[in-house]
């Protein structure tokens, strides 16, 4: 399964990604009672980063999102092919389904969580 785990480069993006987003919190697009996306400077040129870093395998990245979901959220699947991975809070698609540090799938999910923090990002196969 692609995306299976990061690389390391990914990793250490998404980490200062968290970094941003603890120090940083500058809303975006904010949706009432859903939530909001992250947005400023700083973290578009580590969403570029990221997104530089995962179009080295066999999918091109079409667009990216840094989330704050209040409670719950609905993870549209656009293109198919999407990558979630947590950033902060306790997220899953179940009870016995955790997001895992890069969570790919096909479909469009419902994540569990409060408070919960999330990068999103929406593929396409090359």
């Amino acid at each position: 399964m692609p995306f299976e785990q990061l690389s390391d480069n990914a990793h250490a993006i998404v980490t200062e990604i968290r970094n941003i987003i603890e120090k940083n919190q500058s809303k975006g697009d904010e949706k009432p009672g859903t939530g909001w996306e992250y947005s400023n400077p700083e973290l578009s040129v580590e969403i570029s980063r990221l997104e530089e870093e995962l179009n080295k395998d066999d999918f091109k990245v079409l667009e990216t999102h840094v989330l704050h979901l209040f409670n719950n959220g609905r993870i549209h699947n656009i293109t198919s092919h999407a990558v979630l991975i947590p950033l902060n809070g306790s997220s899953s698609f179940g009870p016995d389904e955790p997001l895992r540090e890069s969570h790919y799938t096909r479909q469009t999910r419902t994540i569990y969580g409060e408070n919960i923090d999330i990068i999103t990002v929406a593929l396409k196969e090359k």
